[in-house]
């Protein structure tokens, strides 16, 4: 009786123990409740700071990047399971990172436009130096134009999922599902991957990526793109980088662009082979990683923070409109304006899609619970084709088709609305 007793006592003890030890641990970090707590970060470059919740930058619609090669974030980011969203921007979430740490945090963007010259492009931060990553993935759309249709003495251009440029870094756990967008306007070399735009002497353990690049090159003296490296995991590597059980998608050939090859331990897997657990050698599903039916693998923040966690959010990346009823594609007088009634394929970053009408409500118009907008810019100056245009995601996505606008005929617009009412 008297050891039962002792052994519950010092099983609260410890218990009690482990808790203190897990507050006390972050007693020195700073609490990020609001956009505004994250955008002062800037304010102090060298503190330690742990989210409380998601941040919604929406409401910076020019966020200016926190860190700079002269006056980089050489502090830590605890996400704490929380994400960074509705960023819409040219520029990523950091410019410059160097001894830092990011751990546990995810970031949902769209980098819209990004003209990077002479500067690198990811969605968490644009470089990083001797900076380690744990638990961290990025999700969304990076946008980016380079050069000025000439050739460059000086500089090259990098485009990652989560980093442009990194060296002496460390990446472990971490994952990005991005659409990579390119407009070529150099001749420079030009390095591309679903994690990291160009690498040097960098480790990646436990992480994949799913990467979608789209292309165009119209640039002096290079309009094959023969200078433009694109990897499933890396863009480019210089020197020195070690992987260990990362994957990436076979829409890419090789994990690393230039040179072209695929290190030992890195492989390429089909979408079927992405979304099973058995195809991640290495990954630990019991406390650190967890994978949901036809899902892409996501952070199990749950088992890794507590159970007040939250589970990585999923994230709309990609939108097209795939059906728009007869009666919009002949409009006699007005634009349709009213997107009800077309149909939408939506991408998630987890690997799902789904396809729905676009319906009216009192609170506006929506699509498998996305906002749809009306863009009340549109100009049509002449009868016509006509391209009518939406936008989703907090603008961060646009969707439209083209039609054909006449004259307005009444007798015409009444057969019209007496189909529009009968369907």
């Amino acid at each position: 009786m008297i050891l039962k007793r002792v052994l519950s006592v010092c099983l609260v003890v410890l218990m009690a123990f482990v808790i203190c030890s897990t507050a006390f641990a972050y007693d020195n970090y700073v609490a990020v409740y609001t956009a505004e707590d994250f955008n002062n970060i800037r304010n102090n470059l060298s503190g330690e700071y742990i989210l409380m919740n998601d941040i919604d930058l929406s409401s910076y619609e020019n966020w200016e990047q926190i860190g700079s090669e002269k006056t980089p974030f050489t502090g830590k980011i605890n996400g704490n399971g929380y994400k960074v969203f509705n960023l819409n921007a040219e520029v990523g979430v950091f410019g410059w990172l160097s001894n830092a740490v990011v751990e546990n945090l995810g970031v949902c963007a769209c980098l819209t436009d990004r003209y990077v010259f002479p500067v690198n492009a990811g969605i968490l931060a644009d470089t990083a130096i001797k900076t380690t990553f744990e638990n961290c993935y990025t999700s969304g759309t990076v946008a980016a134009t380079t050069g000025n249709g000439m050739l460059s003495l000086e500089y090259d251009f990098y485009v990652g999922g989560i980093v442009g440029y990194a060296e002496s870094s460390i990446f472990e756990n971490c994952y990005s599902i991005a659409d990579i967008s390119l407009e070529y306007k150099s001749m420079n070399p030009y390095a591309a991957g679903g994690i990291v735009g160009q690498s040097k002497n960098c480790e990646y353990t436990c992480c994949y990526a799913v990467a979608n690049f789209e292309e165009s090159f119209i640039g002096y003296g290079n309009t094959e793109g023969k200078n433009l490296y694109k990897g499933g995991l890396v863009g480019n590597t210089v020197s020195g980088d070690i992987f260990n059980n990362c994957y990436f998608s076979d829409n890419s050939e090789f994990a690393v662009g230039l040179p072209q090859e695929n290190p030992q331990s890195t492989k390429a897997l089909t979408d079927d082979e992405m979304k099973s657990q058995s195809s991640y050698e290495g990954f630990d599903f019991e406390s650190t990683w967890i994978m949901e039916d036809n899902r892409y693998a996501t952070l199990n923040f749950e088992k890794i923070i507590g159970e007040d966690a939250d589970t990585p959010s999923v994230c709309l990346t990609e939108a097209e409109i795939i059906k728009v009823p007869f009666y919009k594609r002949i409009v006699f007088g007005q634009s349709p304006k009213s997107p009800e009634g077309i149909t939408v394929e939506l991408k998630y970053s987890d690997g799902t899609t789904v396809t729905d009408k676009i319906i009216s409500t009192e609170n506006g118009y929506f699509v498998n619970g996305e906002s749809v907008e009306i863009n009340d810019a549109i100009m049509v100056g002449l009868y016509g084709k006509a391209t009518e245009v939406y936008f989703m995601s907090e603008g961060q996505i646009k969707i439209s088709y083209n039609y054909l606008l006449l004259p307005s005929i009444p007798i015409i617009e009444k057969i019209i609305n007496l189909i529009k009412s009968i369907f």
